[in-house]
């Protein structure tokens, strides 16, 4: 995505957002360190590795769960992901996809069941983690799925991917517990730099 949509000051330079769990610049949480790591784009040159020059901003699992990565080089013939404004209504039908590499394996799709069940973003939201707005949806995931974007039914990005609970606890304060997969809302991660927030806290 470019770096202006994260609220980044090289605006239309394109960036990378992945977990921090992923990659980020201590190797904590058995993580890759931004030199040891690569990226490959399907939709330019599936035979080509960017190496990461770089952390621009990164929040711990506690807390965003998210790196931003510059390359050492240009991308070209990639455009950037959309960029959802706001997040869809909790309602009967309302659809999230996924399109990841679980476990750095082949292009996957989560096209069923991907139901979304609830988010804590304005103006109804609730966050129980002050700054960070939480997103849980029904979606097939695979072990390794972290990092992955989470689409609305416009496929615009509306959260980062970052784990899936078979006994998550529900959101906004509401009692009980459900197995689900959980993402970091895309707009909570563009508010935490906004603030400049210093390894998003």
């Amino acid at each position: 995505m470019r770096a202006g949509d994260l609220g980044l000051r090289a605006h239309n330079e394109l960036v990378v957002l992945t977990n921090f769990h992923v990659i980020n610049k201590e190797s904590d949480f058995y993580a890759l360190t931004p030199e040891n790591a690569e990226v490959a784009f399907e939709a330019s040159d599936a035979s080509r590795a960017w190496s990461v020059e770089s952390v621009l901003w990164q929040s711990p699992p506690d807390r965003h769960d998210a790196s931003v990565l510059r390359l050492q080089s240009e991308v070209t013939g990639v455009a950037p992901l959309p960029f959802a404004q706001i997040l869809p209504e909790v309602q009967l039908n309302a659809s999230v996809y996924i399109i990841g590499y679980p476990g750095g394996h082949d292009l996957a799709f989560s096209f069923q069941d991907n139901e979304l069940l609830d988010h804590e973003e304005p103006p109804d939201g609730a966050p129980q983690i002050p700054g960070v707005s939480r997103v849980h949806y029904h979606a097939w995931t695979e072990p390794g799925s972290g990092g992955s974007p989470v689409f609305n039914a416009n496929w615009e990005v509306i959260a980062l991917h970052h784990k899936r609970g078979h006994d998550l606890s529900r959101l906004n304060g509401k009692a009980g517990r459900y197995a689900a997969s959980e993402g970091i809302s895309i707009l909570s991660i563009r508010q935490a730099i906004e603030r400049g927030e210093l390894n998003g806290r």
